[in-house]
């Protein structure tokens, strides 16, 4: 299943530390819905802009993930609506700088 063209579910859900403890780290429909919203208006842009692969090293966190890595309470992970990328591929460049 893709959340996006770049995008699969198993990268978008992936979390080592969900395996090691156990834990379901699957988003409701809601969850998805902005999934696919942040990776088709944020993500996807980026991509293009770039024209190459971006490593997501993380994007959906369910809450117990989220409290079992010491996440914010308020974290827009668990939402789905916010995913980091392995900026590395981009000369050192900040997420925040590939943002802007």
């Amino acid at each position: 299943m893709k959340i996006s063209a770049h995008i699969s579910f198993a990268e978008a859900t992936k979390s080592q530390t969900a395996i090691r403890h156990g834990l379901d780290n699957k988003p409701n429909s809601v969850q998805m819905a902005n999934m696919k919203y942040t990776a088709e208006k944020v993500f996807e842009p980026i991509r293009k802009h770039f024209g190459k692969p971006i490593a997501v090293t993380s994007f959906f966190r369910s809450e117990e993930l989220n409290k079992r890595i010491g996440g914010s309470t308020t974290s827009q992970h668990c939402k789905g609506e916010a995913m980091d990328i392995d900026a590395d591929l981009y000369g050192g460049m900040t997420n925040a700088q590939i943002f802007e």
